[in-house]
Order: C-alpha cells, then sequence, then structure tokens
C-alpha cells in the first residue's frame, strides 16, 4: 500500500457526501469518518453533533490536526491551503486535481461555512486507527473509497464481513457512504490482483450500467437506491457514491 500523504484535499464532491447522508434535514446524529485530507469530516461536522475521525495513515492525521489548528485561529485561507511544514510532509507528492480543488473551495466559501465548523471543532475527535477495526456507535459512516482500498490491497479482505462488522457501529436506520459504488460493485480481482480497468476515469453513466447486485451485503444492510441517486447527481470524476442503511431484522 501507498505511503505518505496521499490527499491534500478532496478529490470527491462534498455536496454529493451531504445529499447522499441526508444531513441537510439532520436534527442530531453522530458520525464516524475516514480522515483523508479531512475535507470530508469538515463538511460532515457542520451537521453533526459529534463526529470520530479515523486514518490509518499518520501523514493525513498530522494534515487533519494542522488544519484544525489553522481553522481554530480563523486562518481560512491557510485552511483551505495549508502549507505543509512537517518535514516529513514536505519531501511527499500528494495527489492533486486541481479542478477537484476548485470545487472543494467554491464549497467552503459559502456564506458562513468555515465559521460554523470552527466553533463545532470541539466536537471533532482524531483517531490514528484503521476505520475498519474502530469500536462505537455511530448514526453515519463516511468510508471514502476505503473498501476498493481493501480489495485492491488485500487479497484476503472480504466485502461481507467489512460490511458485517461496520453493521455493528451503526444505530438502527443508520447510514454508511462509500465513493466508488461501481468498483465494490463489481468486487473484481484479476489473478489475485485488483483490475486496474476499475480505476480509469470512465464516464459516470458508463460506471453506473456497471453496477451489478450487490449479493455480498449481510442481512441487515440494504442499498439506498433514493439517497444514492441524490448524491449521485454531484458526483466528480473520481466517484460513485453509494448509501447503504441499516434495518432491525
Amino acid at each position: 500500500m501507498k505511503k505518505g500523504l496521499l490527499y491534500t484535499h478532496t478529490n470527491e464532491n462534498l455536496k454529493a457526501i451531504i445529499e447522499g447522508l441526508n444531513l441537510k434535514n439532520l436534527e442530531s446524529g453522530s458520525c464516524l469518518a475516514v480522515g483523508g485530507s479531512g475535507d470530508q469530516s469538515f463538511a460532515i461536522l457542520e451537521y453533526v453533533n459529534d463526529i470520530a475521525v479515523v486514518d490509518i495513515n499518520s501523514f493525513q492525521i498530522d494534515l487533519i490536526k494542522e488544519r484544525v489548528n489553522l481553522i481554530n485561529n480563523g486562518d481560512f485561507s491557510s485552511f483551505l491551503n495549508p502549507q505543509i511544514k512537517n518535514k516529513n510532509l514536505s519531501r511527499l507528492y500528494p495527489i492533486i486535481n486541481y479542478r477537484n480543488l476548485i470545487n472543494r473551495n467554491k464549497y467552503f466559501s459559502e456564506e458562513n461555512k468555515l465559521s460554523n465548523i470552527r466553533h463545532k471543532l470541539n466536537k471533532m475527535k482524531i483517531y490514528h486507527e484503521d476505520i475498519l477495526n474502530f469500536n462505537g456507535k455511530f448514526d453515519f459512516i463516511y468510508l471514502s473509497n476505503i473498501m476498493s482500498w481493501k480489495i485492491k490491497y488485500d487479497t484476503k479482505f472480504s466485502l461481507n464481513l467489512a460490511f458485517l462488522k461496520l453493521s455493528e457501529n451503526l444505530n438502527k436506520n443508520g447510514l454508511l457512504y462509500i465513493s466508488d459504488l461501481d468498483i465494490v460493485s463489481n468486487n473484481k480481482r484479476m489473478n489475485g490482483k485488483y483490475s486496474k480497468y476499475l480505476w480509469k476515469i470512465i464516464p459516470l453513466k458508463t460506471r453506473l450500467n456497471k453496477i451489478k447486485e450487490q449479493e455480498f451485503l449481510p442481512n441487515n444492510i440494504i442499498y439506498e437506491e433514493e439517497l444514492s441517486t441524490k448524491a449521485q447527481k454531484f458526483d466528480s470524476d473520481m466517484q460513485v457514491s453509494g448509501i447503504y442503511r441499516k434495518i432491525v431484522l
């Protein structure tokens, strides 16, 4: 698996996440989220009561903590474009997609958004752990593309067991978001290695046509087609939103 700082900003559309998890209509709720650049977690924080931000990559954790300090000090400009001062970070080459960066900045530039997030920073807890091994109870889980990374790098990885473990962390009617629905639904390997074809940038409509029946889902997790379709209207070129709900059998 790749090491170092991979993401300085999200390559996903933040509106897709907010719409897919139906957060604008939220009265209260808690969230477990993979860290990455932190963009997704900061966006989610505006709407939830509390959020646990988890990443196995210590470089991403350091970046998120630095960005927390920047926004807490009211330095919104540096929050959007942090200068990586840590010597372990500055020598690395993070993934940058400038079109997605522009969209990210536009989202956070909406009136009072960063101020609203700043006032809720005490509701964000940051953990250097594997999100698939994290324990707790939440109303929402945001996974980004964790599942496809696991499929790619871990030949023993089981989607069924992963969803089953995550369901234990979800409260009744809780929602789970992934950004790699086309890849996960295919769960495709070739000779034990992940099919690189699925990583190519393919038009969204074509990728949606490749979504298959998700037989790997445990009985207590269902695919939320309506919310997924709602989110997919905002998807970026590196994202196919998929929303799942925990049900009580």
